[in-house]
């Protein structure tokens, strides 16, 4: 989900917070459905940072459709500044407990996790190399865009960032 994470599609990258940092709290606002925002077309636009690297561009479209059984699959390509386009798949389903979800990603090495509360949806996932992302994305009040913001961690330390606005571009096919 670029996100669903419209992530920056990026092996080298993980996350959570830095020891000692604190989570912000959702804002307050509409109660974000990743079935609502992400079916459809979305267009993320942002920043990756990684350590020892300067800034570089990042652009994710998506296409979102939800399965008979519940499924949400969103097919993203990401696009970097100086690197070839990359294809990126997200599946994620309810697990039966409101707001919670789980699913697996193209980019990832295990289980995805994901979990609404209120305007906020976090997700969480392990990558190669030892890296761990946490994607935290704010759904603006008017639920056409959003804020996401990766955090990508190796033992604990962070290693890369993404700041990317997402835009619902086109309603469901």
């Amino acid at each position: 989900m670029p996100i669903l994470l419209a992530l920056a599609g990026i092996a080298p990258l993980a996350a959570c917070a830095r020891p000692g940092e604190t989570a912000s709290l959702p804002s307050p606002g509409p109660v974000f459905d990743p079935a609502v925002f992400f079916v459809g077309t979305t267009q993320g636009n942002g920043m990756l940072t990684r350590r020892w690297h300067q800034p570089e561009a990042i652009s994710v479209t998506g296409s979102g459709e939800m399965l008979v059984d519940g499924t949400l699959v969103l097919r993203q390509r990401v696009s970097r500044t100086g690197h070839p386009d990359r294809r990126r798949l997200w599946r994620l389903r309810p697990t039966g407990v409101p707001g919670e979800y789980r699913g697996h990603m193209s980019d990832a090495t295990d289980l995805v996790t994901a979990r609404v509360t209120g305007s906020r949806l976090t997700i969480a996932y392990p990558m190669r190399g030892g890296l761990n992302a946490v994607q935290q994305i704010d759904l603006a009040p008017d639920g056409q865009s959003a804020v996401n913001r990766m955090t990508v961690t190796l033992r604990g330390l962070r290693v890369a960032t993404l700041d990317e606005t997402i835009r619902r571009t086109g309603p469901a096919r």
